[in-house]
């Protein structure tokens, strides 16, 4: 057997063309997306055209004499020539000031730091006896940043005064029924008319319940503040609410005589009260959006009371692990011995 000359035999490598190899050095120096387009109309030029310059200009849809210029600025030893040019003047503008109008702006800005130009040219004139150019003082100005300081007022820190407001971050949650209920407003409009709902929802056990006014008052939401307080037999601690006009006075009143606690949510900051809201849309679509509004007040609250005993006693929660609220309440206060709502609605549902 014969000894081979060799252990191994060199792979033979393909050489690139001149044209590829243009594309990759364009690749391995970034050129521009310009650059790479002018550099394919030369590739294209010498490869597909023959030096046909009519071809290539008809291809890629220029003129002649844009495709004359970039190709006598070519050079294949250095594709960054075919980069785009500064379009910069030539010969810029010169300062059209001197260096004693300079000195003298200074002195000016120094003496005077809150004027503007304007007003120091006439000053320039009084001081110095002799005009200065408007042109020439903003060209001083800009060039050098003599600009005018204006004093920045600081606003005063004046001590806070009146009843600050708690809210929910303030408190420590405790779980049991009747601790935090979230109260809201749903506006309805309906042939130029208003109603008002005002829902309310119970933090620990979801057990819900809402009712209809015709009048944003604080007279009504303290109605309702006692009705619910009824409903949850007297076992209201906290009650978060916004800061309507509906959540004041007379509703205020009467909280402070049933002994519950006011807790407020941030303004524009509808995840302070998730439950409420999630029940509004729940009651939205659920129960008014399917034919059962009405301006009538006695007979939507009617109606709007077989929804709730339906919400709070038959319809299953996700968030309660598909169990009734009235079921939750239960099966909490079997565990903890703690308070519970009343087994059935209102007696004060219909007034």
């Amino acid at each position: 057997m014969e000894a081979k000359n060799c252990w191994f035999h060199p792979k033979e490598t393909k050489l690139l063309t001149k044209h590829q190899r243009w594309r990759e050095v364009a690749k391995s120096l970034k050129l521009s997306k310009n650059a790479r387009n002018r550099l394919e109309w030369i590739i294209y030029y010498e490869e597909k055209a023959q030096g046909n310059a009519s071809l290539t200009c008809r291809y890629f849809g220029i003129s002649r004499k844009t495709f004359h210029k970039w190709y006598s600025l070519f050079n294949e030893t250095n594709l960054k020539t075919l980069e785009d040019r500064s379009k910069a003047p030539l010969n810029h503008r010169k300062a059209e000031y001197t260096y004693t109008e300079v000195v003298r702006m200074q002195r000016l800005r120094n003496d005077y730091p809150a004027l503007g130009r304007h007003k120091l040219i006439p000053i320039y004139l009084e001081e110095y006896g002799v005009p200065i150019r408007p042109q020439a003082a903003r060209r001083i100005v800009t060039d050098y940043g003599l600009y005018a300081k204006r004093a920045v007022r600081s606003r005063k820190k004046y001590p806070k005064c009146g009843h600050i407001k708690k809210r929910i971050t303030d408190l420590k949650l405790e779980p049991f029924t009747g601790f935090v209920i979230e109260a809201d407003t749903i506006v309805e409009y309906f042939n130029n008319e208003k109603r008002y709902i005002l829902t309310a929802i119970d933090y620990h056990s979801r057990f819900a319940f809402a009712y209809m006014y015709k009048t944003k008052a604080s007279k009504n939401a303290a109605d309702f503040l006692r009705r619910i307080t009824l409903l949850y037999g007297g076992n209201i601690e906290h009650i978060h609410i916004d800061n309507g006009s509906e959540f004041k006075k007379e509703f205020e009143m009467a909280a402070s005589e049933l002994g519950i606690e006011l807790l407020h949510a941030r303004p524009y900051q509808p995840k302070d009260k998730p439950l409420i809201e999630r029940f509004n849309g729940t009651l939205q679509q659920e129960f008014i959006d399917l034919g059962n509004f009405t301006l009538d007040v006695e007979e939507f609250n009617r109606s709007l009371l077989d929804y709730i005993i339906f919400y709070n006693f038959k319809r299953p929660h996700w968030s309660l692990g598909l169990k009734r609220p009235i079921e939750y309440v239960t099966l909490k206060t079997e565990q903890t011995n703690t308070r519970k709502v009343l087994p059935m609605y209102s007696p004060i549902t219909f007034s």
